[in-house]
């Protein structure tokens, strides 16, 4: 009876309540978890358990659970123990105990005890910890020499984490009282082997390599981030015990009886967009910033809610969490973007009706885009006598530019080409058609051979565009397109989809490319679609699908827009938009061009093509570029079709490219040969800073070459030996500037000749179009216009590099020196012969 209460008294302050909660969820992961937990607790050998995960998943809970849902120990004590609250010495005697005094181990006696933070414990306690889990034996420490301080234990730890363990046992553990023959004496010398009846359930936040996980049953608690489905359980179950707990709290208060106080506590839900916000949060605390941020969220609304319950409409007593109470929620990435179909219903009710894009598309553009051809094939040829070829050149090709930093790739959505590879799309798997099956799209022989052709089918139409002119030829114009728009059928015919918007047009490349400096992104939160989606119609089309989807055929493109890393690879055609049933997919305002730094995958066939359209913008004014040099294009026959002619243009698209490359290697290579010299430097200035001072001529060793150069160059320097990235992502940086440098070149057109359309179109028809009104803007208001992109162009991509390189300007110089140099070329060609200045 002594010794009963003693262990009582012992036991008091580790023993732990009875489990706060199950495990909730129902995804996989918990019903996983759930089944683990079951098996443990039912194991009648009673192995000893290893529960480990992430801070904030509730281990220690999960160890309650297991004891009290075990038939053979739930009457038993349980007690806990933080090991990472004690030092060595102190941690071994709270557990074996030392000398007369027992430790847990043997006080708890059948019961359970519980190891919080088991991977933070020394190696030595780890390893008689081994051996109790081994063979259940374990021995006291011996009583502690006199004067020596042992650190007395302080209080039951709250649930922390663990680990697995793994390992071999040890000999000659140096806080083992054992004699060396391992027998023990009983006279506080050596202690004699003892066997535990308890059983051990461990926790930690990561494994412990020591421990065999043959000697455990190991519960892997998974993050919450990867059961995003949970999170709605998790924000359910704690709405309800604080409403609960206000409920208890108001009827004690003096305020009336209990069931009066419940009637003051309105019920708590949270708005569909809430739970979005929740799902798609990542939660790095896990399920304890669940509960945290769900009682934050109440606090912030508690006012409201308590005046909604005095207002005569409190008769529903329910008050909702709306999003904006949970924007601590935000990720880190989405801080600075707004969903636009949040801000504007009316904008979201058109992206989600059918006339975005199919009414535009079947109604309109179907229609009017043949009778463009007709007219630019059978028309006059020439721009003042044909509105199809001045559309086409004054009007179209510069609105798609400009729309490329507002709405990305706006322009696919409603493309001509691929209406009509959609309509030949839709007879052929009509019964009409034969019924045809559409094959898959070859993927990997796509990504492999579509940016080749891709790129060298540009390459041939800018050659094509400068030696026939294009511009000023409206049947060659209508030849451009009619070859575009064949592309299309023919793939449409054949694959499903949008194949050749995907990998193989020229003009969808160009628009992906420019895309990703768009301010607007479609995006889809990754927690939502994880927790709640189970159709995927956004990416594979069907049914309507309650509560928000509506029928559709799902992306052209085939993507998730949950996966999406930038806008290269989505069209805005809104389908998912239309089609997912959980308001995942959401249309944001962002900072312009964060793809560029923000996880977009650098190509190699992306950055050829970027610098073969800045060498486009060049080659538009071929003429002024020769003239540079006292050339004369005329006399040299590049003002007309010869092959020389062709042979320049290619010349001069793949020039920029070149040259920037170039600069690039020579930079790298320069500041390698820098490197050595500074390695060299630094190997000599100790010894000469030894041979000043009469000190031995010994040259230190140094960990490593730039460790030591610290307090001789400084920080600074250190940081302009910093290597920028590859090349090949760099040179995003010049991106800006191509983009700038072809609108500056196309200004002209947009501002000028576009105004004469009235009486072009009045010409086309045979009449006198003199005294219709036409709108042209000012050369010198044009010219300054031009100066001012080109400029801003320049400083963007100076920024934008800097970006990209994330090192001082030093240690780029040859991109910064050719972003220089281009945008002075280009102010040369497109600026100076027009004297604005003056």
């Amino acid at each position: 009876m002594v010794q009963t209460q003693r262990r009582a008294r012992l036991l008091t302050p580790y023993l732990m309540p009875s489990p706060k909660r199950g495990i909730i969820g129902h995804s996989k992961y918990a019903e996983r978890l759930r089944k683990q937990v079951v098996a443990a607790a039912r194991d009648r050998s009673r192995r000893p358990v290893l529960v480990f995960g992430e801070p904030g998943l509730e281990k220690s809970n999960i160890a309650a659970l297991v004891h009290f849902n075990s038939p053979i120990a739930r009457n038993g004590p349980i007690a806990c123990l933080d090991c990472a609250r004690l030092d060595t010495a102190g941690i071994s005697s709270e557990i074996f105990g030392r000398g007369d005094k027992e430790g847990l181990v043997e006080a708890i006696g059948d019961g359970t005890l519980v190891l919080q933070n088991v991977h933070k414990l020394s190696p030595g306690v780890l390893q008689r910890l081994v051996r109790l889990l081994a063979d259940g034996t374990y021995r006291r420490l011996a009583c502690a020499p006199a004067g020596a301080h042992i650190t007395p234990i302080v209080s039951i730890v709250s649930l922390a984490s663990m680990d697995c363990l793994h390992g071999v046992r040890a000999h000659g553990d140096e806080e083992d009282g054992a004699d060396g023959d391992g027998k023990g004496n009983g006279n506080g010398n050596g202690q004699p082997m003892r066997r535990a009846t308890c059983r051990v359930v461990m926790t930690a936040s990561r494994q412990v390599a020591q421990v065999d996980e043959n000697l455990v049953t190991v519960i892997k608690v998974p993050p919450l981030r990867l059961r995003p489905a949970d999170v709605k359980d998790l924000q359910k179950y704690f709405l309800s015990q604080l409403a609960r707990r206000r409920a208890h709290a108001a009827a004690g208060s003096g305020g009336g009886t209990a069931a009066g106080g419940a009637r003051a506590t309105p019920r708590l839900e949270l708005t569909p967009a809430a739970l979005r916000q929740l799902e798609s949060y990542t939660w790095p605390g896990n399920i304890k910033e669940v509960k945290v941020a769900v009682e934050r969220a109440l606090q912030q609304v508690e006012t409201d809610a308590a005046q909604a319950v005095k207002s005569e409409k409190a008769a529903v007593r329910t008050a909702k969490l709306s999003e904006d109470v949970f924007w601590m929620l935000k990720q880190k990435k989405d801080i600075f973007r707004v969903n636009l179909l949040t801000a504007s219903p009316a904008l979201r009710s058109f992206l989600r009706s059918d006339l975005w894009p199919n009414a535009i598309n079947f109604n309109f553009t179907a229609y009017v885009y043949p009778a463009i051809v007709a007219m630019l094939m059978f028309g006059p040829q020439d721009r003042l006598h044909n509105p199809a070829l001045a559309v086409f050149w004054d009007y179209w090709w510069p609105l798609v530019f400009l729309s490329f930093p507002l709405l990305g790739r706006v322009w696919c959505a409603v493309c001509p080409f691929m209406i009509w590879g959609e309509l030949v799309q839709k007879w052929r798997t009509s019964p009409a058609g034969g019924a045809a099956k559409l094959l898959k799209w070859p993927k990997e022989q796509a990504e492999a051979y579509g940016p080749p052709f891709l790129f060298s089918l540009f390459a041939a139409i800018l050659m094509w565009e400068e030696v026939w002119d294009l511009p000023h030829t409206a049947d060659l114009s209508g030849w451009l397109l009619l070859l575009i728009t064949a592309g299309a059928v023919a793939c449409s015919s054949i694959f499903e989809r949008r194949f050749w918007c995907r990998y193989l047009c020229p003009i969808g490349g160009m628009n992906g490319l420019f895309a990703k400096l768009s301010v607007t992104e479609v995006r889809a939160r990754q927690g939502v679609c994880a927790g709640e989606c189970t159709t995927y119609h956004c990416i594979k089309g069907g049914p309507a699908q309650l509560p928000e989807g509506l029928a559709t055929d799902g992306c052209p493109l085939g993507s998730h827009p949950a996966q999406l890393v930038d806008n290269h690879d989505c069209v805005n055609c809104m389908s998912c938009v239309k089609a997912c049933p959980n308001g995942s997919v959401e249309v944001r305002l962002r900072p312009p061009g964060t793809d560029l730094w923000s996880g977009h995958t650098a190509s190699a066939a992306e950055v050829s093509l970027m610098f073969m359209l800045l060498g486009a913008v060049y080659l538009h004014d071929l003429p002024q570029l020769l003239g540079q040099v006292g050339l004369d294009a005329s006399a040299l026959g590049l003002t007309s079709v010869t092959p020389q002619h062709i042979l320049t243009s290619f010349a001069v698209l793949f020039a920029p490219g070149l040259a920037a490359w170039g600069a690039d290697v020579a930079g790298r290579a320069a500041a390698a040969r820098g490197l050595n010299i500074v390695d060299f430097v630094q190997r000599r200035l100790p010894w000469n800073n030894a041979a000043r001072a009469g000190a031995p001529a010994t040259v230190p060793a140094a960990p490593h070459p730039l460790a030591s150069m610290s307090g001789v160059l400084g920080s600074a320097d250190l940081m302009q030996a910093a290597e920028p990235p590859p090349f090949v992502e760099l040179a995003y940086g010049y991106l800006p500037l191509v983009w700038f440098a072809t609108v500056s070149y196309y200004l002209p057109s947009l501002m000028g000749e576009a105004g004469q359309i009235l009486p072009i179109t009045a010409a086309f028809l045979g009449a006198d179009g003199s005294g219709l009104p036409a709108v042209s803007v000012e050369g010198d208001i044009i010219t300054f216009l031009q100066g001012f992109l080109l400029l801003f162009g320049g400083f963007t991509a100076t920024v934008l590099s800097r970006k990209l390189a994330a090192a001082p300007f030093k240690s780029f110089a040859p991109q910064l020196l050719g972003i220089a140099a281009f945008t002075a070329e280009l102010w040369a060609l497109q600026v100076a012969p027009h004297h604005w200045l003056q």
